[in-house]
């Protein structure tokens, strides 16, 4: 993992600023542990879903999400291994930001 990002991601993760969310890289009101280090890297790469017609109204008014992910972790050096390991750990296993911060800083 690129030690540039990992540094920014491991303070945001920690810092207690942005509410976690699950399932979703971001909503209009919080983010996944990987939506947090997508934000760094491409804060700008943000789109709202309500430009995409093919999603249910409720679901327009709450999703944000970027095209281009595959692009951005690997300009992170964040591994595929490694992403598959962090979604498991926010969405399904419901681990803290803090949870997660460590596990990266360990393992990565």
């Amino acid at each position: 993992m690129s030690p540039k990002f990992k540094t920014q991601w491991l303070d945001q993760l920690r810092n207690g600023g942005i509410r976690q969310g699950r399932r979703a890289y971001r909503t209009s009101t919080c983010f996944c542990a990987l939506g947090v280090l997508i934000n760094i890297v491409r804060p700008n790469s943000w789109t709202t879903a309500n430009q995409h017609h093919y999603l249910p109204g409720g679901i327009k008014d709450h999703v944000t999400y970027t095209t281009n992910a595959r692009e951005i972790f690997w300009e992170a050096q964040l591994s595929p291994e490694a992403q598959v390991k962090i979604c498991e750990m926010n969405d399904a296993e419901g681990k803290t930001f803090t949870e997660i911060a460590d596990w990266v800083e360990t393992n990565l």
